[in-house]
């Protein structure tokens, strides 16, 4: 996932619907130094198939630094993915090639 230095919110996807909000712990760990930048109780919100997890005071993301994100519920592992910290897309980026419009893009 893609994140910023700015992150207030992170969407998720769980396994398990029925245990959202039970004893719920975020981690984020700098996958650089191993160091955990962020490790609190949090409260997950369902929205249509997702989850989101918000935190007003940031998730302690730093500019061009990758993260591995974690959730636990109930003391297991319930997701986890790597975050990349992008405050601002390179410009190659916007002048891929593009099918027949200006936002539509090959993915690969």
């Amino acid at each position: 996932m893609r994140v910023t230095d700015q992150t207030k919110t992170i969407d998720i996807t769980l396994r398990n619907e029925s245990l959202s909000n039970d004893n719920a712990r975020l981690i984020v760990i700098n996958e650089t130094s191993g160091a955990d930048v962020y490790d609190k109780p949090v409260n997950i919100d369902k929205f249509s198939y997702y989850y989101q997890i918000n935190d007003n005071q940031g998730f302690n993301f730093t500019d061009k630094e990758n993260y591995i994100v974690e959730v636990y519920i109930n003391q297991e592992l319930e997701f986890r993915a790597t975050a990349y910290c992008i405050n601002e897309v390179p410009k190659v980026y916007n002048q891929q090639k593009r099918i027949n419009t200006n936002n539509e893009y090959i993915t690969i």
